[in-house]
């Protein structure tokens, strides 16, 4: 999780997202050496299974909540990108998920927009830096 004056960046950690690409390695290693498939049958389900992870990596891997100085919110979540302005924002707030909890934005329309980036600790101290991020009163600039 990082931020600076320009904007507000959080991202998962360093280690979090060397596992994500470590993973579907990992993951082929043990079928490739423990499992040894063997038909194509079973290869195909070690393909299927390689790609699902590879994938499910790669969108794990991009998590984050950008904002930029001139008022844009990049939320990349699990399934769906997202640009939010910060005008938009009614309420930065925490709360349940289904299993767990993260930080969750009201729009001025009602709805929601989650930020899958939070799911683990620091809840308060993500909802303060994207809620200081969506107060700040500097005027957007001219992009």
């Amino acid at each position: 999780m990082t931020t600076s004056d320009e904007g507000l960046a959080l991202r998962p950690s360093r280690s979090a997202r060397a596992w994500e690409v470590a993973f579907p390695v990992v993951l082929a290693g043990f079928f490739l050496f423990i499992v040894r498939p063997e038909g194509a049958g079973q290869w195909t389900v070690v393909a299927a299974v390689l790609v699902i992870a590879c994938v499910q990596g790669w969108r794990r891997f991009r998590l984050a909540a950008i904002g930029t100085a001139d008022g844009r919110l990049l939320v990349r979540n699990l399934w769906r990108d997202r640009v939010l302005d910060r005008r938009d924002i009614a309420e930065v707030g925490v709360a349940a998920r289904l299993l767990s909890r993260a930080v969750r934005l009201r729009l001025q329309d009602g709805s929601f927009v989650w930020l899958d980036v939070t799911h683990s600790g620091r809840l308060e101290e993500s909802a303060e830096l994207v809620d200081a991020w969506v107060r700040d009163p500097r005027p957007a600039t001219a992009a």
